[in-house]
This record gives structure tokens, C-alpha cells and sequence, in this order.
């Protein structure tokens, strides 16, 4: 099985590496870094030197209790890196909630929609089931919205609650004309769940990984990751980065969003060869 997204075809024999790149002033880790869209371009560069095979590309900060970001903003601070990348044969994913975003930045030639809302919002099935080839679509788990998801989140049974939200959402795509191929579902690490949570869900990602669908999982850097460690800032977060993305590659995860695909790209190469020899 491969992940097709619009013309691109990607090999799953290796995981996928999506390397982060947030063109925004506030996103919790690399706001402010590459809000100028040359130094954003030069940084996707980069992180296609160090593994990173899809460039997924934000106009938005989600992180908690944020407020939204106009659609005209967004496009705005995706648009020129965008363009400069798809020029230059980069495969890109952005990450937007937004049917009018998604519309845009599909015309463009970008070739993912990253969807945090998981295709809740209206309009936004039509918009992408109208681009053919099928672009690739990250479904994605989050209880409420940005604002809402970290005020004591609860769930009676989270693996079935998870479940069932993505293979609802997965089928409808699948009822437009998208294939398994086109589709990783992510269940959201840090969006509406507790430290425990996030560690329950990496620990046992075997239970969902029988679904037959792709998966892709995002640890990089969020707050839990450092939560065990006492608290530790964004900035220190790398080791445990590593080490949950490890874990997640050697049950068999398909795909990683990171910040830094140099280091993730050699810890997926050594938890890809353990699981090869796993008896």
C-alpha cells in the first residue's frame, strides 16, 4: 500500500516524515521563526536535506485557547511560500480548517490538506472531493475547538470514542471518491486530551493501527512531552520527542508530523529496523 496524495505517490516502506513550518506569530513552539516567507522557504529546504518528504505548511496557530485567525490572514502568510515551494518541486501539506484556504492553497499545488477539525467544518468535504486526482486528506480527532479543547477534557472510553469519530469522517471522504490511499487519520495528540491520555494513546496505537487505514501521529514537542519531565520548555522537548515518535514507528505508525525531521528520521530508521527483526 502506498499514500497517494494528487500525482505524488509516497512508499511506505519508510515512514513519512512531515516536516513542520508554521508561517505564524504565535504557534507555540516555532512562532515567529519563519514569518518572513524567504527564510520560511530556506527552512523547508533544510528540512527536505534532513528527511523530511512533505513540507506541511500552517497559516494558523492551534495551539490551546487560541483565538481563530481570519481566512484572508492565513492565505496571506501561506501563499508566497507556498508558491515558491510548489515552484521548486516541494510536495506540500497545509494545515487548515478552512474550506476557502483548502481551495486556495489546492489550486495552487498543494497536494495534503491537514485537517485538525477533521472535515467537521461545512463545505469543507465538497471543497477538497472536488480536486481530481484526490488530493491527501490528515483527518484528525480533536474534542470541541482550539479555544475549548484543554478545559477538562473527558472521555468514557477514548480508544472507541477516537475510533469512531475518524472511520465516520474517514467513510464519508471515502463516499466522495477517496480511496484508503489518500487517507491518514491522526488522533490528535495534545488536542482535547490530558498528559495521560496522550500517553495511553502512544502506548497502545496498536489498537488502532488494525483498522486497515494509514496513520499519521504528531508528538512534536507538546506540552506532555515535557509534562513528564517536570515541565520542561518547548525548547528541551526534543529528547522525548524522539522517543515517543520511536515508540509510535516501532508498532507500526505510517507517518510523523515533526519539527525536526534530522533527528526523527534516524530514530524511525532504527525503530524501523528493530520491528524488521521483531520476533
Amino acid at each position: 500500500m502506498k499514500f497517494k496524495a494528487r500525482h505524488k505517490s509516497f512508499d511506505l516502506r519508510k515512514t513519512i516524515i512531515l516536516g513542520i513550518l508554521n508561517v505564524t506569530p504565535d504557534s507555540f513552539y516555532d512562532g515567529g521563526k519563519w514569518e518572513n516567507p524567504d527564510i520560511a522557504v530556506k527552512r523547508a529546504f533544510k528540512m527536505i536535506e534532513e528527511g523530511a518528504d512533505i513540507i506541511d505548511l500552517g497559516g494558523e496557530s492551534t495551539k490551546p485557547f487560541v483565538d481563530p485567525t481570519p481566512s484572508e490572514i492565513e492565505i496571506k502568510r501561506i501563499l508566497p511560500v507556498l508558491k515558491e515551494l510548489v515552484k521548486n518541486n516541494i510536495p506540500v501539506s497545509v494545515d487548515t480548517y478552512k474550506p476557502e484556504v483548502a481551495k486556495i492553497a489546492l489550486e495552487e499545488g498543494a497536494i495534503i490538506i491537514n485537517d485538525i477539525f477533521g472535515l467537521r467544518t461545512e463545505g469543507m468535504l465538497n471543497t477538497v472531493a472536488s480536486f481530481n486526482p484526490k488530493p491527501g486528506l490528515i483527518i484528525m480527532h480533536m474534542k470541541k475547538n482550539p479555544k475549548e479543547m484543554q478545559i477538562n477534557p473527558e472521555y468514557s472510553d477514548i480508544f472507541s470514542e477516537i475510533s469512531e469519530f475518524l472511520h465516520s469522517q474517514a467513510q464519508k471522504a471515502l463516499n466522495r471518491g477517496f480511496t484508503k490511499e489518500n487517507i491518514l487519520l491522526d488522533v490528535g495528540l495534545g488536542f482535547g486530551k490530558s498528559v495521560k491520555d496522550n500517553l495511553k494513546l502512544c502506548s497502545n496505537y496498536e489498537r488502532f493501527l488494525k483498522d486497515g487505514f494509514l496513520h499519521i501521529i504528531g508528538p512534536s514537542r507538546k506540552s506532555f512531552t515535557g509534562a513528564v519531565s517536570n515541565g520542561l520548555p518547548t525548547e528541551e522537548r526534543l529528547p522525548a520527542t524522539i522517543s515517543m515518535s520511536s515508540i509510535c514507528v516501532y508498532k507500526g505508525i505510517h507517518a510523523l508530523r515533526v519539527h525536526d525531521p534530522k533527528e526523527i528520521r534516524f530514530a524511525c530508521d532504527m525503530a524501523e529496523e528493530m520491528r524488521k527483526v521483531a520476533i
